[in-house]
């Protein structure tokens, strides 16, 4: 809208050309042949009448000497400037002339005084002079006085100011001051504001181009969510169709975090999926790479990983995993036989006639084949190569784990090792004056056939002199001959699981029982067949029966798994081999087994043998991928050396601090798994922080800026707080937790108080001290001793911080000190208290010996228990297990998450509502309980999981509520989504 002093304004335009005319002095008609008449005529009204003229007119009559002296118009009001036009004087000629023209025409009426006679006026009342556009209409009676066109449209606007021309002005709908009619957005004051040739007031996408609609679906694409899918997102989910990963199902319900939503994914919680399309996902897979549905047998195992696809009868004498319809050699397990030098080959001329499937090892491979616990049978044929490594040791070791063996040599005194012999029970005594040559014969039952020394007498030996090729036989319990008169022997030990035989195979080619078979074949297929037999002697122990592993193996994310199983009844202990590794001995009672597995990256195989029956596991190793992680942290004062207190010449140093704390990491990412698979959960757990060199856990040695006797003068509170203030100190760690160490605790009996020491979690923190860690394992090799070791505090030698829950030993200080740090880490994973006194949340964590352990020895205040049963362990309340297995830290690869908001708490009348776009996956009820003469805390009493599909309103009603917790007159609620979001402390009034 353009300013009325604008200049180019229609009212500023009229008065500068009504001031450029008067200034060249524009002629105007007369109405009166002589002028000096008609001037003498008006001469007395001239001065009366000439601001009326010249306001109606808006122009001056005056002289042009008299114009030039008038005042110009006002700028800033141009619109009155006729009105306000100065009064001419000076039109009248001096009086003197008045009269003196007194000839022509009698004066005629001129009501308007403008020269023109009232019957010749064309614009009565107004000066038909005055005509600025000279078209003939005086100014008073001319619509557009200045413009000779007039108002050609009719529209009361002259064609000069005429915005729209041939149409009405006053046509403006929208205001705009643009008349529609030339207006191209009749219906917008604002016009196309996006120049997208689309007026405001039908813009389908203001600010946007509404031409470009790629997808044709009539939403322009700036305001088209999915430009170039004409359905948009029909399921509703923020996904356009074209990249909808599931169709009319929400792309972000994705429980296993796969990128592949629920409802179109075949394993939702598994995201390794089923990657042998078989329609069975990986983690319940049975055979893994094969189809599961195909099993000829029917007895649940696919036939590709069914060692005996055409019978379902899984009998296995010789316990070789290979059930005895589909074995050859159903009387052997696997045979791994070493024969370098050996002329004859009657151990593979035995094994021929058995039929037995055998690995021939040589002098470099026989120590790794025999470790690898592959074999269950041994065949030593001694000429004179020998094995490269440590192959008695190796020998020992197979035995000792319950395996078969024979083994032929000359003379026992040439073994490499006594201990060898005395393995094989071919003691010596003292020299005989002189040899005798072994003579074999077909009519003694060892070497015919059927292969059967079930009926053969093996005497104990009846005096210290007996001899074969010189060396005489000492007496040993357990060993037994069968002798010959020319002085040689066959020695069976161990339980009848070895023979051991005084002569070399290669010296007898006979043949004499005429069969067809070297008679020292069928003597080596004899006393192997026996020494296999005596591994599962009848009555004897089953192999041992793990739970929750299937046949077929398992994959676990952690690299020390707790394998929990059932024995034999009279079995003490059983030995676990895991790959090439020695073995390690663990113990049992009561029918009850748990080992330690240590497993490196990719596919495992364990062998866990109970005397001669044995249970072959394959467990595949994946390491998490899950970015958040709990990093480990050993905290020294500025002038401290990483010492800790340890009993007198016990190892202290900082080197054995961080063995200890980080076996202690590895233990405890193992005992979660295990409480959390005993909920139903499965084997889940945190990620420890690790070196990237070896994939070991990596304790980040801290050297605070706080030196020993700051630290020890610090409160607990003031520890926690220290610590909460200057982690970052710490190196960058992302998505980390944190479980401190405090290097510098010490015991001072002389406050009778362990000094910068303390137990306290939260805010993704853990602290602890290490007054206790003189009794903590470096080794998995030393977890048994450690935590069967009865021996009191008192009795150390030394004044050490006794943290044991009164109990007072060793085990028992091992048992609180990494129990506590368990139960931090709980509180740094956001885990309230429970009332439950036997949860790992409360005083539970005193007895996490009993996740490892099958007994308990005695303490200062509690009796030994000969064998723990669950009953006995401490858990996770149903609760803080479901915030563990949902919690973002236990997600056991990396996982994207759309919704990081808690879950929302209301009430309306009775009820209480939990509200996540997530879903929610569980709720805890907590209850105020006094913990102290002036102390209280809230505490979990309860709680509700939902396993299925998540509910993204969880409805609570106060009225069931009131019955569950009668008495009290609050609760405190808190809850987690599927996504791990958590919300706690919602007061309810009940």
């Amino acid at each position: 809208m353009r300013r009325p002093n604008d200049p180019s304004s229609p009212t500023r335009r009229r008065l500068a050309l009504a001031t450029a005319l008067l200034a060249f002095g524009v002629a105007t008609p007369a109405c009166d042949a002589e002028p000096a008449a008609r001037d003498a005529a008006v001469a007395d009204s001239a001065v009366d009448t000439a601001d009326a003229t010249d306001a109606e007119a808006g122009t001056d009559t005056a002289a042009p000497a008299d114009t030039a002296t008038s005042a110009p118009p006002d700028a800033t009001t141009a619109d009155d400037a006729d009105a306000t036009a100065a009064p001419d004087t000076d039109t009248a000629p001096p009086s003197d002339t008045a009269g003196a023209d007194t000839g022509g025409p009698a004066p005629c009426d001129d009501a308007d005084h403008d020269t023109v006679c009232d019957a010749d006026d064309r614009c009565p009342g107004h000066d038909d002079l005055a005509d600025a556009d000279r078209d003939g209409v005086p100014n008073g009676c001319d619509a557009c006085p200045a413009l000779p066109g007039g108002d050609a449209d009719g529209d009361g606007v002259c064609d000069l100011d005429d915005r729209c021309p041939g149409h009405p002005d006053q046509l403006d709908a929208d205001l705009d001051g643009l008349p529609d009619d030339c207006d191209p957005c009749p219906g917008a004051a604002t016009g196309d504001s996006d120049g997208d040739g689309v007026c405001d007031d039908v813009d389908a996408c203001p600010g946007q181009d509404d031409t470009l609609d790629t997808d044709h679906d009539g939403t322009p694409n700036g305001c088209d969510t999915c430009p170039v899918d004409a359905a948009d997102d029909s399921d509703g989910d923020g996904v356009c169709d074209g990249a909808d990963r599931c169709p009319g199902h929400p792309d972000q319900a994705d429980a296993d975090g796969d990128e592949l939503p629920d409802a179109c994914d075949a394993c939702p919680d598994d995201p390794t999926g089923d990657s042998d399309g078989d329609g069975v996902c990986n983690q319940s897979d049975r055979c893994p790479g094969h189809p599961d549905q195909a099993d000829a047998d029917h007895d649940g195992i696919p036939d590709a990983c069914d060692p005996c696809p055409s019978s379902g009868d899984h009998t296995d004498r010789d316990g070789d995993g290979t059930p005895d319809a589909c074995d050859a050699c159903p009387d052997v397990p696997r045979v791994l036989l070493y024969d370098v030098n050996s002329d004859l080959h009657a151990a593979r001329a035995a094994l021929a006639l058995l039929g037995c499937d055998h690995t021939v090892a040589g002098v470099a491979d026989l120590v790794p084949l025999l470790d690898s616990g592959a074999y269950g049978a041994l065949v030593l044929d001694m000429p004179d190569a020998r094995p490269e490594g440590d192959w008695t040791r190796a020998v020992l070791d197979f035995v000792a784990g319950g395996g078969a063996a024979v083994l032929s040599t000359w003379r026992p005194d040439l073994l490499p090792a006594p201990d060898l012999a005395a393995t094989f029970g071919a003691l010596l005594g003292a020299e005989a004056t002189s040899a005798r040559a072994f003579t074999p014969t077909w009519r003694d039952p060892i070497f015919t056939a059927p292969f059967d020394l079930t009926t053969v007498p093996f005497p104990g030996d009846p005096a210290s002199t007996a001899t074969f090729h010189g060396p005489t036989l000492a007496p040993v319990a357990g060993r037994a001959f069968a002798r010959f008169d020319d002085g040689a022997a066959i020695v069976a030990s161990n339980g009848g699981r070895t023979f051991f035989d005084g002569f070399l195979w290669d010296d007898h080619p006979e043949d004499r029982d005429g069969d067809g078979k070297l008679d020292v074949a069928e003597l080596v297929a004899n006393q192997l067949v026996a020494a296999s037999r005596a591994r599962l002697t009848a009555g004897g122990p089953a192999a041992p029966a793990i739970d929750g592993v299937a046949d077929t193996g398992e994959t676990v994310r952690y690299d020390l798994p707790i394998l929990r199983g059932v024995v034999a009844a009279d079995t003490t202990e059983v030995s676990v081999r895991v790959g090439g590794a020695a073995p390690r001995v663990w113990p049992a009672a009561d029918r009850r087994l748990k080992v330690l597995v240590p497993l490196e990256p990719g596919q495992n195989y364990v062998s866990i043998r109970d005397r001669g029956a044995v249970t072959y596991l394959a467990l595949r190793y994946t390491p998490q991928t899950n970015p958040r992680k709990v990093r480990f942290v050993y905290a020294l004062a500025s002038d401290g050396d990483g010492s800790f207190d340890a009993p007198p010449g016990a190892p202290r140093d900082l080197a054995t601090a961080t063995r200890r704390v980080a076996l202690g990491a590895r233990l405890l990412q193992a005992m979660m798994a295990d409480r959390l698979d005993a909920l139903g959960y499965g084997r889940r757990t945190f990620r420890v922080d690790t070196d990237p060199a070896t994939g070991a856990p990596a304790v980040t040695v801290w050297r605070t800026s706080a030196t020993t006797a700051a630290w020890r003068a610090m409160s607990d509170a003031e520890l926690f707080s220290w610590v909460w203030q200057h982690q970052g100190e710490l190196p960058a760690c992302g998505d980390c937790k944190t479980v401190v160490m405090l290097g510098m605790t010490h015991w001072d009996p002389a406050q009778n108080k362990a000094l910068a020491h303390t137990a306290l979690g939260g805010g993704g923190v853990a602290l602890f001290g290490t007054g206790t860690l003189y009794s903590w394992a470096d080794a998995l090799d030393d977890v048994v001793a450690r935590l069967s070791d009865d021996r009191t505090v008192a009795s150390l030698g030394a004044p050490l911080f006794d943290d044991s829950g009164y109990r007072g030993t060793l085990w028992a200080n091992y048992a609180t000190g990494l129990g506590a740090v368990l139960h931090e880490l709980g509180h740094a994973l956001d885990l309230p208290h429970p009332t439950d006194d036997a949860a790992l949340l409360n005083r539970g964590f005193d007895h996490v010996n009993r996740l490892v352990m099958v007994s308990e020895p005695a303490s200062n205040v509690s009796a030994a228990i000969p064998a723990i049963w669950p009953s006995h362990e401490p858990f996770y309340v149903l609760a803080n297990g479901a915030r563990l297995r949902w919690h973002r830290w236990l997600a056991l690869d990396a996982a994207s998450y759309t919704v990081n908001a808690p879950p929302a708490f209301s009430r309306v009348g009775d009820e209480v509502r939990v509200d996540s776009p997530a879903g929610i996956r569980a709720v805890s009820y907590r209850i105020l309980v006094s913990t102290g003469p002036t102390s209280t805390d809230w505490r979990v009493a309860g709680g509700e999981v939902q396993l299925g599909v998540p509910p993204a309103r969880w409805v609570v009603n106060v009225a069931s509520l009131r019955f569950l917790f009668q008495g009290q007159a609050t609760l405190h609620l808190g809850a987690v989504d599927d996504q791990g979001n958590i919300a706690d402390d919602f007061s309810v009034a009940l």
